[in-house]
């Protein structure tokens, strides 16, 4: 079970996106009081390469990878961070194998430049083939100064996905001793077909939905430890997305969120918007995965 006692990876491939991982993942390595790997990937022998073409040519790749690694090297501290390069046929598989390796309790995995969560082929492979959670700092993170967490906000459903990102944050928050705040946030009247069932009847539907997720919430608290401290509540607003993002920015310094999650009719956060959620965060998000 993940109690973040595992190690940090950290990816870094020397891009603006790269540094504010490696600023964030040292901050938290350091507050979490645990081992950090900064690692590099760079490109595996193809499975049917050009022979000594192929050979030379990795070998170059895993130079460049060490060059990068030793750039990193003069930001960091000199203990409790390892570098390594690796050689594999893709960044996600090699952030895998490394996380998998080291039983890791997170992957620090930083955005590109372009205003997105990260491409489709590098960072939301991270994110769906990940052995643990994945953390990802907005762009420009290196460039703050650097903060200790005091209140995490996480994002939840009573489904399978909502409970293990609870789960997490709250291991998390009792190993710094932060303080911690479940909500849910259900789309408003306006948001739903009114027009087919009826006005009267969706908001008797939204009075309904409040009050069973404000159960689940004090219910999924009751069940932490006495040393979490923890405190929630349910918001109802017609722009789910930007709400969320809008109070995790004000008021906190990290947000949990499962990485799938389904509430009634599409009227609960989650379920496929995390993306969405992602990049209107000016703070860090932690995209963590169902538990097998």
């Amino acid at each position: 079970m993940n109690s973040f006692d595992g190690p940090l990876v950290i990816g870094y491939d020397g891009a603006p996106g790269g540094a504010d991982a490696l600023a964030l993942g040292l901050s938290w390595a350091r507050q979490l009081d645990v081992h950090a790997l900064v690692v590099t990937v760079y490109p595996g022998p193809a499975p049917i390469g050009a022979g000594r073409v192929d050979a030379e040519w990795v070998a170059d790749r895993r130079r460049e990878a060490e060059r990068l690694l030793e750039q990193a090297r003069t930001t960091s501290p000199a203990t409790s961070v390892e570098f390594r390069a690796i050689g594999s046929g893709s960044v996600s598989h090699g952030l895998h194998d490394a996380a998998e390796e080291l039983g890791a309790s997170l992957i620090v995995f930083g955005s590109e430049t372009e205003p997105r969560l990260v491409s489709t082929s590098t960072g939301e492979r991270v994110i769906a083939g990940a052995p643990c959670p994945v953390a990802m700092p907005p762009r420009g993170w290196s460039e703050r100064p650097s903060q200790d967490l005091g209140r995490i906000l996480v994002a939840f459903v009573p489904t399978p996905d909502g409970r293990e990102a609870l789960r997490i944050a709250a291991m998390f928050a009792r190993r710094i001793g932060a303080h911690l705040h479940v909500v849910t946030v259900v789309a408003g009247p306006a948001e739903v077909m009114s027009y087919r069932i009826g006005e009267d009847v969706d908001r008797m539907y939204v009075s309904t939905a409040k009050e069973t997720f404000e159960h689940s919430i004090e219910q999924a608290i009751s069940e932490l430890a006495l040393e979490v401290k923890a405190s929630g509540e349910v918001v109802v607003e017609d722009h789910p997305v930007e709400t969320l993002a809008s109070m995790a920015n004000s008021s906190f310094d990290a947000l949990f969120i499962g990485s799938r999650g389904y509430g009634p009719i599409r009227r609960v956060l989650l379920g496929g918007v995390a993306s969405r959620l992602v990049r209107h965060l000016d703070i860090p998000a932690v995209i963590v995965p169902r538990s097998s």
